[in-house]
């Protein structure tokens, strides 16, 4: 069974919501794939790059019960950054379970 963008893309919501706890109103993370994460305009530094994975991953594993290390060497991939916004990350995601799913 295919995991699809849209199970990532729930996941990826719910560690935003649980990042923009800890934020004032006007530090928020917008809640959408065009939502622009690193780079020019981005919405999160180096410490909530480091939260957002945490909470990526747990999300994973709670939901799919397997560990995966979401692979962060893949945070200046220049134009095929899949950092570069949420639905960027969420579609090389779901790419990267689903293969590591055919083993």
């Amino acid at each position: 069974m295919q995991i699809s963008k849209a199970e990532i893309l729930k996941i990826l919501y719910q560690a935003i919501g649980e990042l923009n706890e800890q934020f004032q109103d006007c530090a928020q993370i917008v809640v959408s794939e065009n939502t622009i994460l690193l780079g020019e305009g981005g919405q999160l530094d180096s410490l909530g790059v480091v939260n957002f994975v945490i909470a990526i991953e747990e999300r994973i594993e709670a939901r799919f019960g397997v560990f995966f290390a979401v692979p962060v060497e893949t945070l200046s991939m220049g134009s095929e950054d899949p950092w570069r916004s949420i639905g960027s990350l969420a579609d090389y995601l779901a790419k990267q379970l689903n293969d590591s799913r055919r083993y």
